[in-house]
């Protein structure tokens, strides 16, 4: 019984250095998609965990994790993420989209890190399928002719 409680503890603190040591935000990224193949709401749970100012019991949290739960019925099995896109405001803020694939379709994530001393934290999490429309005016800018050359 001894032994197990030692293990629990050192476990315990494993963990919670786990936690702390993670100091980027693709450091965050990587664990919650690890967390996420298995258990998409404790994957959720632990993004909202990194940020004192946003309570992962809340309201707008739970429906956030209600609709990820309507998403994953319509659009089937998992299969991994990709990144799509990074981006950076000065040393403290910054982007990252990725597709989340699935079998009907991908899906955008979109993860916002603000870093206000030492430490990364969420500033924003959201997802959609809306992505389409983007994908277009990219392509729409990429063949429009260079009138100035």
């Amino acid at each position: 019984m001894r032994n197990f409680i030692l293990l629990s503890l050192v476990l315990t603190f494993f963990s919670i250095g786990h936690l702390q040591s993670q100091n980027s935000e693709q450091e965050i990224i990587d664990a919650f998609f690890e967390k996420y193949a298995d258990a998409p709401t404790e994957a959720i749970d632990y993004l909202y965990g990194t940020t004192k100012w946003v309570d992962a019991e809340a309201d707008a949290v739970k429906q956030l994790k209600s609709q990820l739960r309507q998403y994953q019925e319509l659009v089937g099995d998992y299969y991994g993420e990709e990144l799509l896109y990074t981006g950076r405001l000065g040393n403290c803020f910054s982007t990252y989209v990725y597709f989340v694939k699935y079998d009907r379709q991908p899906i955008r994530f979109t993860f916002e890190f603000y870093k206000p001393q030492d430490k990364w934290i969420l500033f924003s999490f959201k997802f959609d399928d809306n992505f389409d429309e983007d994908f277009e005016d990219v392509l729409k800018f990429e063949y429009m002719p260079n009138k100035g050359r």
